[in-house]
């Protein structure tokens, strides 16, 4: 669970490193929720005769923004661009007009989310992210050293970089108002000294126990380019699998009655 981060609005009640921690926890926290609901209702779908899309594809292993909106929220981001970019004109007229449609495009798929500042900001951040990379930023490795080692290490720094750019994006998503988004930037980027630092590492076990076994079987799918890579292993891997979910799910199981994030969208 992301942990408190005290009082909006009030001078100094946010620490840099808690800020940044609950950050991570709530990036971990969206994607169980949202793929995990999508992922039932596949399930249920599929039980009674019909198929539905993939709604994500490890969008957190993703290298640029565009490859991100491939993998997230599948089913959101194709009605955005079939109904909302092509018919703006796409990157079919120039360079501005292909921004313009963009940034539309995006602003209103944040406001998708909800009539707040904080939700169109998101959308525009992201819209901002596309522009850059499209025009902007064409950081791509040689050709020359495609498949090595060097080429392996660049694609994990892209990875991690823009999961960090993810996650700053996610700060205004989850920000209740424009004003608790600004207080948290400002304490991840000003707010840090030895005390907060030390406070912070406290809480990263709880955030490792919490999320590594998620981690674990996305790293696993991504390296085999298989969503479904565990269901096709060996038996002791997938008995492996079933036995760990089973004891999460009697350990940490939540009986209650408690809606789906998204189900407020």
């Amino acid at each position: 669970p992301a942990p408190k981060l005290g009082s909006y609005g009030q001078s100094g009640g946010l620490q840099g490193p808690e800020v940044l921690i609950a950050t991570y926890a709530f990036a971990f926290q969206i994607f169980c929720d949202f793929a995990g609901y999508s992922n039932i209702a596949r399930g249920l779908s599929k039980c009674m005769g019909f198929e539905i899309m993939v709604n994500f594809r490890l969008p957190y292993f993703v290298q640029n923004p565009s490859e991100f909106w491939q993998r997230w929220h599948i089913s959101l981001s194709s009605w955005l661009r079939d109904y909302l970019y092509v018919p703006l004109g796409g990157n079919r007229n120039g360079k501005a007009k292909t921004v313009r449609n963009l940034m539309v495009t995006m602003a209103l798929g944040g406001l998708w989310h909800g009539a707040s500042w904080t939700f169109i900001v998101w959308g525009i951040y992201h819209g901002f992210l596309l522009v850059f990379y499209r025009f902007l930023l064409f950081v791509r490795p040689s050709e020359k050293i495609k498949g090595t080692l060097k080429a392996r290490i660049f694609a994990f720094a892209q990875i991690v970089l823009f999961f960090h750019l993810v996650c700053a994006g996610w700060i205004f998503f989850r920000a209740q108002t424009f004003g608790q988004a600004s207080d948290m930037l400002q304490a991840v980027l000003f707010n840090w000294n030895a005390q907060n630092i030390t406070t912070a590492l406290d809480l990263l076990p709880d955030l490792f126990f919490f999320t590594w076994f998620l981690i674990s079987v996305q790293v696993y799918q991504y390296c085999t380019k298989d969503l479904m890579a565990v269901f096709r292993a060996n038996i002791f891997l997938r008995v492996t699998f079933y036995y760990i979910c089973a004891i999460l799910l009697i350990i940490y199981g939540d009986t209650g009655a408690n809606e789906f994030i998204y189900f407020q969208f």
